[in-house]
């Protein structure tokens, strides 16, 4: 008698914690999903700040652009009102994505380049070498435009100077990099905040967990990106 009710107490022990543990399963289970999706959410909130942080700082520097050019040079401010409103297409395009692909980020450079050298004069090239097989990998949107707005705001570039920013990929173990490289010219009495490139890298971890890689020497300042390849 004595063994029937120590089995039949066993056995209700059983039945209870396989019970409680069922439910700490499933508790625990959604409770990785809540946090999974507060992750998600808080990373997808983070990527969206960090690119409606370039917008400002470059509609600020082309609005002022456009007053002087309407100033003091009427035809060239129309040419450059109607690239800005194709810069400003491609921003608005890019808002909830983020990514884009090689291809509409390199068009976009072209256009941004154009904006510049209305500015600036002829003196700002850009040498792509960037192989067209990796045109419709993604990349972050506004990514290429940042550096090469880097090159512009800390260097100097006139027509007796001009600047060349060269762009090709690398290839290091099993990633591919889009190297993009300048001449080291720094503006006299220029302040480098670091802010353009700490935001680009925050972006790059929260996409794929990779770092950007910085290189700069007496006579180079090189920015090397990861592609993304299947990244959304």
């Amino acid at each position: 008698m004595y063994m029937v009710s120590f089995g039949a107490f066993f056995l209700h022990l059983l039945v209870v914690g396989c019970a409680v543990g069922f439910r700490y399963i499933v508790r625990w289970g959604d409770m990785q999903m809540r946090l999974k999706e507060e992750r998600q959410k808080n990373a997808e909130a983070e990527l969206a700040w960090l690119k409606n942080q370039l917008n400002p700082h470059f509609l600020f520097n082309s609005l002022n652009t456009l007053v002087s050019e309407i100033e003091y040079n009427p035809v060239n401010a129309i040419e450059f009102t109607r690239n800005l409103a194709d810069t400003y297409r491609y921003i608005l395009y890019c808002q909830d994505k983020h990514t884009v692909e090689l291809n509409e980020e390199l068009q976009f450079l072209d256009t941004y380049v154009l904006l510049q050298k209305v500015r600036l004069g002829d003196c700002l090239q850009v040498d792509n070498r960037i192989a067209d097989k990796f045109g419709e990998t993604p990349v972050p949107p506004l990514s290429l435009q940042l550096l090469v707005e880097n090159v512009i705001k800390h260097n100097v570039i006139s027509m007796k100077k001009p600047m060349t920013v060269k762009m090709w990929t690398e290839p290091q173990g099993d990633d591919v990099w889009i190297c993009v490289a300048n001449a080291v010219r720094p503006k006299q009495g220029g302040v480098t905040s670091g802010k353009g490139l700490e935001n680009l890298s925050q972006r790059y971890r929260l996409l794929c967990g990779k770092e950007i890689v910085i290189e700069q020497n007496e006579k180079e300042f090189i920015v090397k990106l990861p592609l993304l390849y299947d990244q959304d």
